[in-house]
């Protein structure tokens, strides 16, 4: 329980990912996110509801099924930068106590039969929210924690060839 906890206070997406499966305001997109706990891999089912035009805040549900729990957390913020020829999307959720965040950092595809959002999440100081070059400096350099690893994926209808 307490790494489902640990997961909770985790982790997304750009407005992009609504013209997949599309609801009045915004979109529903699922995916997984793994944590490694004493050798183990546990995985999570995870639900991101993501708003329309970037109006709005993102919402994460992660189900843990191993231990029949599950949490609903509502994002601080969020925010892309082009890094090496790719969309990086990072997502601000709260943490386990107020001087921390859990930072989401993936990269974002688009094509004409899927989007995918996929990367890990780590742990930052919340004296960094807000300041986005910043934020997105201490994670891209190794400055945080390693949280855990997520993977989202929209298949955009009657589209796929795969």
């Amino acid at each position: 329980m307490r790494s489902f906890k640990f997961l909770v206070s985790l982790l997304f997406l750009v407005p992009a990912f609504l013209q997949a499966d599309h609801h009045r305001d915004y979109a529903d997109v699922e995916g997984k996110v793994y944590k490694k706990v004493d050798n183990y891999i546990h995985e999570l089912h995870a639900e991101m509801r993501v708003p329309e035009q970037g109006l709005g805040q993102i919402v994460l549900h992660l189900h843990d099924r191993r231990h029949a729990e599950e949490v609903t957390v509502e994002s601080l913020g969020y925010f892309y930068k082009e890094e090496a020829g790719r969309t990086v999307v990072y997502v601000v959720f709260p943490y386990k106590t107020a001087d921390q965040l859990a930072v989401m950092k993936g990269t974002y595809l688009r094509g004409s039969n899927r989007v995918t959002y996929f990367g890990d999440a780590f742990l930052a100081p919340a004296s960094m929210l807000g300041d986005d070059e910043t934020l997105a400096e201490h994670v891209s350099t190794g400055g945080c924690g390693h949280l855990a690893s997520f993977y989202f994926e929209e298949r955009l209808h009657g589209r796929d060839h795969d």
